[in-house]
């Protein structure tokens, strides 16, 4: 007799439904843009934000902060000068992207010295602090926008000049040697323009029609000012590149010469041009250029005539480098 055969029991077909309809949907989840990830995942995984905390805004930064050591030469009617310097420096310009306000500082602080060709020449030796400014807002949250300013500049410097008189220098039938004196300025800008400013996460511009007060006050002249009217033009690109350019007219309210009907109307007109290159390391290597002419008017009262005379102008080359050290 035949042993009956065991047939195995038929498996249903329902789990391996299941299963392949579970594998399909999963992978249809995690297809990128099908937006079932997202839905499954918000606010899950590492660098996903918080719930409840908001996202941090998007900003223009470009900053610099580290040891500089400079050199100018100054070229003028009265002498030409050859200064090094060096000291530390902040400088740098944030933006919010999603906000109006802008902000450009400039901070430094430099021990100098050099070489005068006067009488017939001079040591110099001295210090010089400077901190410049500049607050902005725009007017509209779009890449082009009017753009409204105040800012200014505060620089103050203490120069000992040593005299080397020579033999033909000489004054009053004395012998030759070495005068001493020494010389102090201190400069107040404060300044407020309008214009037009663009703004992106890589690129700043800012073109401005300003107007300035300026006071200036020395050990030898004693305190004067001068209105001035200009315009500022500023590009800077991120940790890159920032340059600079300003032009201006400045005028000094009228002075009268004590026992002569005689009226002075001092002017000055200048251009400066300061650029900047930033290396990935946050070092700079920097050059200013710098070019102004004063004339006087000088009216006499009594007849009208009026003389105006000019100097042959003052030009500045200045050459940088930035060590940076962080921050």
């Amino acid at each position: 007799m035949a042993s009956p055969s065991i047939a195995p029991a038929p498996t249903s077909a329902l789990p391996r439904q299941v299963a392949l309809a579970t594998v399909l949907s999963l992978a249809v989840a995690s297809w990128p843009g099908s937006g079932l990830a997202e839905q499954a995942g918000e606010g899950e995984g590492p660098g996903a934000p918080v719930a409840g905390e908001p996202a941090a805004p998007a900003r223009f930064r470009s900053a610099q902060n580290g040891l500089i050591f400079d050199g100018q030469y100054t070229s003028s009617r009265l002498n030409d000068t050859v200064v090094l310097g060096a000291g530390a420096r902040t400088l740098g310009l944030e933006a919010a992207l999603d906000g109006p306000w802008l902000a450009r500082w400039d901070l430094s602080a430099s021990a100098r010295g050099g070489l005068a060709t006067l009488a017939p020449y001079a040591w110099l030796a001295g210090g010089r602090a400077a901190a410049a400014g500049e607050l902005g807002h725009r007017l509209l949250l779009q890449p082009w926008s009017p753009y409204v300013m105040v800012g200014g500049r505060v620089a103050a410097d203490v120069t000992v000049r040593w005299l080397i008189v020579s033999e033909s220098g000489k004054e009053g039938g004395g012998d030759g040697g070495t005068v001493q004196h020494w010389l102090s300025v201190l400069d107040v800008q404060p300044r407020f323009g309008l214009g037009v400013a663009y703004q992106d996460a890589r690129r700043s511009f800012r073109g401005v029609a300003f107007a300035q007060e300026g006071w200036t006050i020395t050990n030898f002249v004693g305190s004067t000012s001068a209105t001035a009217f200009g315009l500022s033009l500023g590009y800077d690109v991120a940790d890159s590149l920032s340059i600079l350019a300003e032009a201006w007219l400045a005028t000094q309210p009228p002075a009268s010469t004590s026992g002569l009907a005689l009226v002075d109307v001092h002017t000055t007109r200048a251009v400066e041009l300061s650029v900047r290159k930033v290396f990935r390391s946050g070092s700079w290597v920097g050059l200013d250029l710098a070019l102004s002419k004063q004339s006087d008017q000088l009216r006499y009262l009594d007849s009208g005539l009026a003389i105006t005379t000019s100097s042959p102008g003052v030009f500045i080359v200045a050459v940088s480098y930035g060590l940076h050290l962080g921050g």
